[in-house]
């Protein structure tokens, strides 16, 4: 038997440098990320085996009627799920703890994969030991949910898109992306990355974006929040288009066109044709271009994303975009420059974000031009502390969940 040992109330900074060297290094399990979920509490807990940390948990409290509360650990706990002893250990001093808490059940998502795919494969092979790991889950208590596939069966998406660190990535893109991004430099289009001075920009792609898609995002309060949260480690990514020169470089063509009009003899009409038709073209854009430029100016920013890097990972929460510059391909700088700094900074994953689990939305056709991995997660799992109210509180759990995802 082991000598482990429990302890509560963990320093922030000694668990934070844990998670970051884990293989399962998740952002949800960041000690910072418990302070961005301002309306839950939290309480870090961990095993020891001697003085080394070997296994722990961020956990939010949520409260309830009655002083009952429910315990969610997202993507956690941290540790070795092939080892049944410390599951063992860990989630008996778990529950005991709970019990203070009056919780009636902790719901969690482990950090374990449980298959990694590209889309074109034909094969999508299950990863080594998680059946094991997720029947030791299931020996020691809890419940496995199931495989889901919906977006809204589960608190965080059981697929996601995802880039691995690779040599000569940009060289692994598909012919159209590499079009993409070919146009939006050409378009005099330029993405760097910045801290909270440019907040304001990025909360305005954001509020476009949820008009264009007539969702609700988050509000500048909010990503403001998060920035003076994870400091250096959080980056606005935005592209910014060179509307001035842009225009300066239309009229030019525009110009050229007229003269190569004109120098078309007879017998050239195929040719000629195929001049006016880029004229009208290009006539018809500079209407646009001059109409933005007064409204946006000559700078304006096109698209957006805001990215946190942490230990090996790199997460890109949010994007935004404008989308009258959308045939710019704006995006696609702002989805390339996150990733080809996580793979210039040795950063291993680079997560695009979740996807629906049929894999045929429009996310996921979209995320697939960066040549991702699926990641695809074993689910949660609920692990009942009050065995006479967890059936009473899981069912409304789930009407709540319903309720609030149809509000």
């Amino acid at each position: 038997m082991n000598d482990y040992i429990f302890k509560m109330n963990l320093d922030k900074n000694e668990y934070d440098q844990f998670v970051k060297s884990h293989p399962l290094c998740n952002l949800l399990q960041s000690p910072k990320w418990a302070e961005v979920k301002e309306n839950w509490k939290n309480e870090i807990l961990g095993v020891y085996q001697g003085d080394r940390l070997v296994g722990g948990a961020s956990v939010l409290i949520k409260q309830l009627p009655l002083n009952f509360t429910m315990i969610y650990i997202p993507r956690g706990p941290i540790l070795d799920y092939k080892n049944l002893e410390i599951l063992k250990f860990f989630f008996s001093h778990l529950k005991k703890w709970a019990k203070t808490k009056r919780c009636l059940f902790i719901k969690m998502d482990p950090g374990i994969i449980y298959r990694d795919f590209y889309l074109e494969d034909t094969v999508r092979k299950i990863e080594p030991n998680v059946e094991n790991e997720i029947n030791n889950l299931k020996k020691i208590g809890c419940i496995h949910l199931g495989f889901t596939t919906s977006l809204s069966d589960t608190i965080q998406p059981r697929y996601h898109a995802a880039v691995k660190k690779k040599d000569n990535y940009l060289d692994s893109l598909p012919k159209h992306t590499k079009r993409h991004i070919k146009t939006a430099k050409k378009k005099n289009i330029m993405v760097d990355f910045y801290g909270i001075e440019k907040i304001h920009e990025f909360s305005r792609l954001m509020k476009l974006t949820e008009d264009r898609k007539h969702i609700s995002l988050r509000n500048e309060e909010y990503f403001k929040h998060i920035m003076n949260i994870f400091k250096e480690d959080c980056k606005l990514f935005l592209a910014q288009l060179d509307l001035k020169k842009l225009i300066e470089d239309s009229k030019k063509r525009y110009v050229q066109l007229e003269e190569n009009i004109q120098k078309c003899k007879e017998g050239q009409e195929g040719k000629k044709e195929n001049f006016i038709k880029e004229r009208d073209s290009i006539q018809k854009d500079l209407y646009n271009l001059e109409k933005y430029y007064k409204t946006d100016g000559a700078h304006p920013y096109i698209a957006s994303a805001l990215c946190i890097y942490y230990g090996n990972t790199c997460e890109m929460l949010y994007m935004g975009m404008d989308g009258k510059y959308q045939k710019f391909h704006g995006a696609y700088l702002t989805h390339i420059a996150p990733i080809q700094y996580a793979q210039e900074n040795n950063i291993e994953w680079c997560n695009m974000g979740g996807l629906e689990g049929t894999l045929d939305g429009g996310l996921t056709k979209f995320k697939s031009n960066f040549n991702p991995d699926i990641l695809e997660y074993v689910g949660e799992f609920d692990f009942p502390i009050n065995k006479l109210l967890y059936k009473p509180a899981k069912k409304a759990y789930e009407m709540l969940k319903k309720r609030n995802s149809s509000d």
